[in-house]
């Protein structure tokens, strides 16, 4: 991705890490982070996406946090995922 800015023109390529692409964003537009939201608590995460996989859990909420109540596991073949209440299926 091409960012673009009045600091010039920055280059991110491939799977980086947030770190990366703070000074990518920082060299093309010097001060846009400084007013950057909070992450979401998971809860939040949960409310938005009702999926998530423990990786993208933590690039949303941040490393070492708890999964909020009633989030249920859900072993797929590629891994384990997470399902908010309103996404887990009933049976009828």
């Amino acid at each position: 991705m091409v960012l673009t800015g009045p600091g010039g023109e920055v280059t991110v390529s491939g799977w980086t890490d947030w770190a990366e692409w703070a000074a990518a964003l920082e060299a093309a537009s010097p001060g846009i982070t400084a007013d950057a939201r909070p992450l979401p608590t998971p809860a939040e995460a949960f409310a938005t996406w009702p999926l998530l996989a423990r990786p993208e859990l933590e690039m949303l909420c941040g490393p070492d946090h708890d999964l909020p109540p009633g989030v249920v596991r859900h072993q797929w073949a590629g891994g384990a995922a997470w399902l908010a209440p309103s996404a887990v299926p009933t049976s009828s």
